[in-house]
């Protein structure tokens, strides 16, 4: 990687701020500014060799800030735990709960000679030690029995994983090369293989059959998909059906998408899905159908379309498929676009937004692609250009160089990452996890940050205060609360990872150089909650300049400018609005769900067009629906399906702490554009902190409501749109935006003097803690 060369960082590449501290021992400074101290004498360098040993073989008892520590003492063997189901030939008895029974030891010990037999014949016979029968049990009301074992192998393994392990049990159950398991059926589907390591979570080196889908990574357990068969591990091969040539890519996989296990079956029923090309039903049909057939392979692995590809093209053509073929496409299965590598994105969305006579949304500054295809041929913006977001680009290697290129100057954010374990270094760098792997960017390119050189060149607790420098530094510059936990972890997951180090971790700047990282032991992080309220890729000087050459006229809003601000679908249409006030939880009105709420609810966030897909949003469907108890029970909140990840452009907004006193407080509210689906800001004045809801025929159950109009008003101005039910009242109090209100009612073309009503949040504040609290998974 030529780019990440030898730099030396200063402070402000990573926190946005010029100060700069020292960190205490104790580790509490949240700023990476170090402190030279003198290297150690003899006499401490002996005594720290000797702590460390004593460490290694389990004298010490616990690790400062929660660090882990893998692989310090020499092991003398590994060890990797499996399981199968046998499904025809044994079954099981109630005395095999037993493990003392005679019955057990028996059936365990023929077991352990079945499989020492099956690896001592193996291409792994020299390093193969032995197995072990840990347990025989069933599930449930099944009789199938399960055989649970260990196999122990030196720890001398020449790169060797669990899926290698996996690949020879595999190809025995499949082909019966050594006879070991000739007398019983085993559920090839079952089989799974894990190494036994000090727990390190969701990263641990378990090997199942491969399967591309939403919720699988490797390392956890996932709920099988009828359309996506589990399968041994793939090998790429060429692109073979002839229609496909046209694909971006030119290897492929088997199984297919659809079933085919080869070439072969793909043929025998290739006249039925040329037929579902000759319907027409969906303009990219054939782009589809082909990455069914003949699905992207790379590293051994498929990748498949998109959801949302998936999506459109059911949409356009589920009638007329044979159900041979319906019964095959679950497009809630398909994986949704985050990132380099993780599906194939429907191609030619430039191209189909001239078709639809969109041609406007061609080079305007907004991206309404999720390839951003519709920026990125333009005057201001060529491919595989940076894209600033507001009609500038600048070629990625001018990111994170220290130098501000962007006028939003978004290409110096985030230089200081977190990617989760499954993510390679290529992710999008629109969004980020709070839990990860330490990303360090350099002139386009990315890297993780290899920890050799801390684990062993440093006392324990200086060691100890510069990671929790690092993590404290980072978690603080994406804006995230709090850090929870820094580590040293294994990147048992790494594909075509690059690497840095620090190059002298006691030095007063920050000097990263690439390396080998040949132990792949990097630094982890875990932050707390996104902080509220805050809009870091939002440029008032931009938003000004991109308002005044909008058609529409005044205030649209641009990528990052309201974060927090979702758009609910309903079954595939437009509903209501809703705000986001956690990273898993939104607000809005509950006459939003009075007609309907059994439908299909997805909501989308961080949207600035309906009808656009860029890569700054994030969708997830809504789970669940909790009513306010207090009054008449006008807000809910919505339980999203998945926590967003990370970002500068969705975020969740404050919610207020106190019933504050509105007067003189900048204050808005959103509606979306009549012609163009474009979000807008409508700037308001509070007229009334406590003015009565005169729609409640009943006295008594009025409530008292925060009432505003327009601030600036147009003389003779046409319809410029719709305020939804869920609409917010966003007020800015020290720097932070709070939703302060949350209206129940659409209000069409309002006029510039028409008042607003807005339901209080704080009286429903309290509530809203303490269900979000009640409802955390821990």
């Amino acid at each position: 990687m030529d780019a990440l060369q030898q730099r030396s960082v200063p402070f402000s590449a990573i926190t946005n701020t010029s100060s700069c501290g020292t960190p205490s021992e104790s580790g509490d400074s949240h700023q990476i500014k170090f402190t030279y101290k003198e290297g150690c004498t003899p006499t401490a360098c002996a005594c720290v060799i000797l702590a460390i040993l004593f460490v290694s073989l389990g004298a010490a008892a616990g690790v400062y800030f929660g660090l882990q520590f893998l692989d310090l003492g020499k092991r003398t063997e590994r060890v990797y735990k499996g399981s199968f189901v046998i499904v025809g030939g044994d079954k099981y008895t109630s005395t095999l709960a037993d493990t003392l029974s005679e019955e057990f030891q028996e059936k365990a010990q023929a077991y352990k000679a079945r499989l020492d037999k099956l690896y001592n014949n193996s291409v792994y016979k020299n390093i193969y030690l032995q197995s072990e029968i840990l347990a025989l049990n069933k599930k449930d009301d099944d009789k199938n029995l399960i055989v649970h074992f260990n196999l122990h192998l030196s720890p001398d393994q020449s790169g060797l994983s669990a899926a290698d392990l996996y690949v020879v049990l595999s190809e025995e159950v499949m082909r019966s090369r050594t006879g070991v398991f000739r007398d019983i059926k085993i559920d090839q589907d079952s089989i799974q293989i894990q190494e036994r390591k000090p727990p390190v979570d969701d990263v641990l080196d378990r090997w199942v059959p491969r399967r591309q889908y939403p919720g699988y990574v490797e390392g956890l357990t996932t709920t099988p998909s009828s359309a996506l068969p589990r399968i041994v591990p793939r090998q790429c091969s060429s692109l073979e059906v002839p229609f496909c040539n046209s694909l971006p890519y030119n290897t492929t996989s088997y199984p297919n998408i659809v079933g085919h296990n080869n070439i072969s079956e793909v043929m025998s029923d290739i006249v039925m899905f040329r037929q579902i090309l000759d319907f027409e039903c969906y303009p990219l049909a054939q782009e589809f159908v082909c990455q069914l057939l003949q699905p992207d392979c790379e590293d051994d692995d498929i990748i498949m379309p998109c959801k949302d590809f998936c999506e459109d093209f059911w949409k356009s053509c589920k009638k007329l498929l044979p159900k041979k073929v319906s019964d095959k496409i679950d497009c809630s299965k398909f994986p949704k676009f985050s990132g380099y590598g993780t599906c194939h994105q429907k191609p030619g969305c430039s191209n189909e937004l001239r078709a639809l006579g969109m041609s406007d949304r061609l080079c305007d500054g907004v991206v309404d692609c999720k390839d951003s295809s519709d920026e990125t041929n333009c005057d201001y913006c060529k491919p595989g250009q940076f894209i600033c977001g507001d009609r500038q680009c600048v070629d990625k290697d001018r990111r994170c160089d220290l130098r501000e290129d962007c006028l939003n100057g978004v290409d110096e954010r985030n230089c200081m990452s977190i990617s989760p374990s499954n993510w390679g270094t290529k992710e999008s760098f629109y969004s980020y996890s709070s839990s990860g792997f330490l990303l360090y960017s350099d002139s386009g390119e990315n890297a993780r940050i290899c920890s050799d050189n801390l684990n062993y060149s440093l006392p324990e607790t200086r060691r100890d205060v510069i990671l929790q420098s690092l993590a404290v530094s980072t978690c603080s510059a994406l804006n995230f609360e709090v850090t929870e936990n820094v580590e040293m972890r294994k990147d048992v997951n790494a594909v075509e990872t690059d690497y840095v180090q620090l190059l002298d971790p006691l030095a007063s700047s920050i000097t990263f150089v690439q390396v080998s990282c040949d132990s792949q032991n990097v630094v982890y992080v875990k932050c707390g909650a996104s902080a509220c309220g805050l809009r870091p890729a939002h440029s008032a000087r931009v938003a000004r300049s991109y308002a005044l050459n909008l058609p529409e006229g005044k205030f649209g809003a641009i990528h990052g400018q309201w974060p927090w601000h979702v758009a609910l679908f309903k079954n595939g249409e437009y509903a209501c609005d809703a705000t986001l006030v956690s990273d898993d939880w939104i607000l809005t009105s509950t006459a939003c769900f009075e007609s309907d709420p059994h439908a299909v609810w997805v909501a989308r966030i961080g949207i600035i067009r309906l009808s656009s897909k860029s890569p700054f949003d994030q969708e997830s469907r809504i789970t669940g629906m909790v009513k306010s108890p207090i009054g008449s029970g006008v807000l809910s909140i919505l339980k999203l399906e998945q926590s967003i990840n990370g970002s500068d452009y969705v975020r969740p907004s404050c919610l207020p702490s106190h019933n504050y006193s509105l007067a003189g407080i900048p204050c808005n509210t959103l509606r979306w554009s009549v012609r163009k689906n474009h979000l807008f800001e409508v700037k308001l004045t509070i007229t009334g902190n406590d003015c009565t809801d005169e729609t409640l025929n009943n006295t008594s159950s009025r409530q008292k409501l925060i009432c505003a109009v327009e601030s600036d008003v147009m003389e003779d101005e046409e319809c410029q749109g719709d305020e939804a039910e869920g609409s917010p009242l966003l007020c800015n109090i020290n720097d932070k935006w709070y939703i302060l209100g949350v209206s129940n009612q659409k209000v069409t073309c309002p006029s510039s003097n028409k008042q607003r009503r807005y339901h209080h949040t704080f009286e429903h504040v309290q509530w809203i803690r303490h269900t979000l609290e009640s409802l955390r998974v821990h």
